[in-house]
């Protein structure tokens, strides 16, 4: 259903992109996709962004499997974590390294920052990713 019904719709979407030179195909979900991911990577989206997924659902070494090395992949950092301590943010954030490291990963929390994180837990996490990434 997803493939005839979602999918195929963005066809007339894809033509657009490339007549316009789009260089970015974000493909955006919700939850737990990974019945959908083998259709969708036979699309022409070049980034996938993760949103929202339950902790353990979907790891991201297994998403890498599934979607490949040339797909770009945004989130990775559960937006739960941004309510617990410092050291649980620098820890989520310690995690997604490695991927960093290995190319086409875009760490950012994997949901909308709700109204309940504390302001103070919002600043370290964008600081810790400053210390983390701005050199990469």
């Amino acid at each position: 259903m997803y493939w005839a019904f979602a999918l195929q719709s963005y066809k007339p979407i894809f033509n657009i992109l490339h007549a316009y030179h789009v260089p970015a195909i974000i493909w955006r979900s919700y939850a737990n996709p990974t019945n959908l991911l083998s259709e969708v990577v036979q699309y022409p989206f070049n980034a996938v962004w993760l949103c929202e997924t339950p902790p353990g659902a979907l790891s991201l070494a297994r998403l890498r499997a599934l979607v490949g090395p040339d797909i770009t992949l945004i989130g990775g950092i559960d937006s739960d974590v941004l309510r617990q301590t410092p050291q649980a943010i620098q820890q989520a954030i310690t995690e997604v390294q490695p991927l960093v490291a290995q190319g086409r990963f875009i760490p950012l929390a994997d949901g909308r920052v709700r109204a309940d994180v504390p302001y103070e837990n919002y600043l370290f996490y964008r600081h810790e990713l400053e210390k983390a990434f701005l050199s990469c």
